[in-house]
């Protein structure tokens, strides 16, 4: 983080032309996998660095993570910045569990259907792929678990025939 900071600030103030020249010169004994990595930290002190307390902790493999959650997803910046000043770390550790827990997937509420389903039922998806006669029709949602729902769904379909 540190590296990252010190290249982005020379390119800030006009030494260099821009981060990545500042890394080329800066960097040169490094090598290119290094300085590529120190680069990928420019993003974390660019979005995050009055938001982190302990910004030279962060482990290699959390910043690296970061980095590509931060590029992947625009509002992640601010959602992470407004989590640090809620919790506001007391310790190198405490501050990268934070970053971790952050960077794992939200959990899905099982009473929503998820995308590219419909609601048809109380709990019941309806998620159809293809056209035609190739459609298929998929059920799913916490409303299947119920005892007598297949047998209701047999018959129902039974009848129809």
């Amino acid at each position: 983080y540190e590296r990252a900071r010190i290249a982005a600030k020379a390119a800030e103030a006009g030494v260099y032309p821009d981060v990545q020249a500042a890394l080329r010169h800066l960097f040169s004994a490094a090598s290119r996998a290094k300085r590529s990595k120190i680069g990928s930290f420019v993003m974390l002190y660019r979005q995050l660095d009055g938001a982190l307390r302990f910004p030279g902790a962060i482990p290699e493999r959390l910043g690296l993570a970061l980095a590509a959650a931060l590029e992947a997803e625009a509002a992640f910046g601010a959602r992470l910045t407004r989590m640090l000043g809620d919790a506001k770390p007391k310790t190198p550790t405490d501050e990268q569990s934070l970053l971790a827990r952050a960077l794992r997937p939200a959990k899905r509420d099982p009473q929503v259907p998820p995308k590219g389903h419909d609601d048809i039922a109380p709990g019941i998806w309806l998620q159809v792929v293809g056209k035609g006669a190739d459609a298929r029709y998929m059920l799913s949602g916490p409303g299947l678990a119920g005892g007598d729902f297949r047998a209701q769904l047999t018959d129902w379909l039974r009848s129809r025939g």
